[in-house]
């Protein structure tokens, strides 16, 4: 139903009626075609407020949904790294090919391919917006820095303890540990890109359909205003 609009001379009723833009200053113009009064057609203050109001929480709803999905991926990768790394790795942290003779490796390589190509999918979905380079170096230097935030840690609270002069036993982890952790994260990285390149596709489908409906809108509105008319 149109919101109610009166003419201030002759309260004529106006909303059924289109307002046409005026070329000079772009506001939509209506003429009464009862008294001849030109009327200028705006927005209601309160209209324009919560329309404001539901863009804020639809980007907050975004940027909620897009942390979550983020700390899921970037966890879920670190998981997955972490599993693999006694089958992929010995303790002087140089590969190792696993022992595909127990039955377990092959479904334990299967799941982490799996969940990998799965993060990267949704890391390359969620920033749809954002250039592929730009989402593959942070992706990297966020599961770099938490696959690593132990001895980032250590170093920092060894660090606090030289200039507190304090005498504290703090564990660090090894340059072999460290290595490690690092090369069952690039055993996942091909996994990771392979997701991603799935995430374009399934972005090429949403845009579609997305612009498909916006094409269905339009045409929807120009009927509409034709009957107006």
């Amino acid at each position: 139903m149109a919101i109610s609009h009166t003419c201030p001379s002759c309260c004529r009723e106006l909303g059924n009626i289109r307002a046409v833009p005026d070329p000079h200053y772009g506001l939509g113009v209506i003429v009464c075609p009862g008294c001849e009064t030109a009327v200028v057609r705006t927005r209601h203050p309160d209209l324009l407020f919560w329309k404001h109001v539901r863009g804020v929480r639809k980007s907050l709803q975004r940027l909620i949904l897009g942390l979550i999905f983020t700390a899921l991926a970037v966890g879920a990768t670190i998981g997955m790294a972490f599993w693999m790394m006694p089958e992929i790795t010995d303790r002087s942290g140089r590969y190792q090919m696993p022992d595909l003779a127990r039955p377990e490796v092959p479904f334990q390589i299967g799941i982490a391919i799996l969940i990998t190509t799965m993060c990267g999918c949704i890391a390359r979905t969620i920033y749809a917006h954002q250039k592929f380079p730009l989402i593959l170096g942070m992706f990297l230097v966020l599961i770099g820095v938490f696959l690593n935030i132990d001895w980032l840690i250590s170093r920092l609270m060894i660090h606090v303890n030289d200039l507190a002069r304090a005498d504290v036993d703090i564990r660090i982890a090894s340059h072999s540990e460290i290595k490690r952790r690092l090369l069952a994260c690039l055993a996942l990285l091909l996994p990771f890109l392979a997701g991603m390149g799935i995430g374009v596709i399934f972005n090429r489908i949403i845009d579609r359909t997305s612009s498909n409906r916006v094409v269905r809108i339009r045409r929807r509105i120009r009927k509409r205003r034709s009957r107006l008319d």
